[in-house]
This record gives C-alpha cells, sequence and structure tokens, in this order.
C-alpha cells in the first residue's frame, strides 16, 4: 500500500520515513500517512463511556469493538481501558469465592477470560485467539482450583450462578403471581 502512496521513494527506509519520523513498522508509517484508520475514536468511544458505564458494560462494548469494529491495536486499547474495564471484577472474584485475594493480575487475566468468553459465545468460537495481539488469559478457568489460593473456582462459580439464577426464576414467578391474582390497583389500597 505504501509503494503506491509515497512518490519517489526508493528504499524501505523512505517508505518507513514520515515528516522525518523514521516508524518501526509498515503499518505505523501507514497509518502517520493517514493510510489507516488509528484507534482514536474507539478509544474516545470507551472513554466516555467509562465515565457513565458499569466495568460489565464496558466489556460489553470492548467485545463489540473488537468482534464488529476491527481496531488496530486491540492490545492497546486493552492497556489502556484493562482497568475501568475490570473495575468490578475483584469484588465478583471475591464474592463468588472464585478467588480470595486477587491480584491486579489475576482480576485483568479473569476479565481476558470473559472477554474471550463473550466472544466465544457471539462469534461462533471465534474467542482472543483471532486477535494475535491481544493478552490470552493465562488461568486455566476450566480446571478446578482451590478457593484458598490465587487460582479460579469455575465449579463454584458455576454451582452459585445456577442457584442465583434459580433464585431470580422463583422471584419472577411470585412477582408475575402476585400482578395477576390480585386485580392492579387492589395492592396500593390502605
Amino acid at each position: 500500500m505504501l509503494h503506491t502512496a509515497i512518490k519517489g521513494a526508493t528504499s524501505f527506509e523512505d517508505l518507513y520515513t514520515v515528516n522525518g519520523v523514521t516508524h518501526a513498522t509498515f503499518r505505523e508509517a501507514c497509518i502517520a500517512h493517514g493510510l489507516l484508520a488509528d484507534d482514536n475514536e474507539w478509544r474516545l468511544c470507551l472513554q466516555d463511556a467509562g465515565a457513565m458505564q458499569s466495568g460489565c458494560q464496558l466489556c460489553n462494548l470492548f467485545v463489540t469493538i473488537l468482534h464488529d469494529c476491527s481496531p488496530s491495536d486491540p492490545a492497546a486499547l486493552w492497556l489502556q481501558f484493562r482497568t475501568q474495564i475490570c473495575d468490578d471484577l475483584r469484588w465478583t472474584l471475591q464474592q463468588k469465592n472464585i478467588c480470595q485475594n486477587p491480584t491486579e493480575e489475576d482480576v485483568f487475566d479473569y476479565g481476558l477470560y470473559l472477554i474471550d468468553k463473550h466472544l466465544s459465545s457471539s462469534s461462533g468460537n471465534k474467542g482472543l485467539e483471532h486477535w494475535p495481539t491481544m493478552p490470552q488469559p493465562q488461568q486455566n478457568c476450566n480446571t478446578f482450583h482451590s478457593s484458598t489460593d490465587s487460582g479460579w473456582n469455575p465449579p463454584e462459580f458455576k454451582r452459585k450462578t445456577t442457584l442465583h439464577k434459580t433464585d431470580q426464576s422463583y422471584t419472577k414467578e411470585i412477582t408475575i403471581k402476585g400482578i395477576t391474582e390480585l386485580p392492579y390497583w387492589e395492592k396500593f389500597k390502605k
């Protein structure tokens, strides 16, 4: 692409150089020439959303950006916004007895695991491995670890999630039953 856009280039160094600055890769040179889009749009999107949204919502937005928007450097976006994307995961890991004393790296790794899981479910088994610059989860989340070490405890997580969903179903059933059995306004009369 560069050789067709840069007139008079006689060497690879000429192709790498933009306004007197020699770039390390062709990709960086293409971005500097304006031939490839940079990720400023996605940075602004995540930055604006980070001021208003929860970590879970940012995680979903990040997955959407990866899946649908083809950012040029997804790893840089991850590194810049991983703290906001994973802001509620330390609490989640502790409350669900997945990891009692998670380090920052444990939290980020669990965030990568969730992103991989979302990508795999939304894009037909196209997980993080399809974005080679993105870091991969390091913990084996399919393996049981005791809750006293720094590993994950997915069987316990699945059990608690199932119980939570059961509780939600029961609550929904009671709510619907209450609405359908009594006239709506009768509930508000003294």
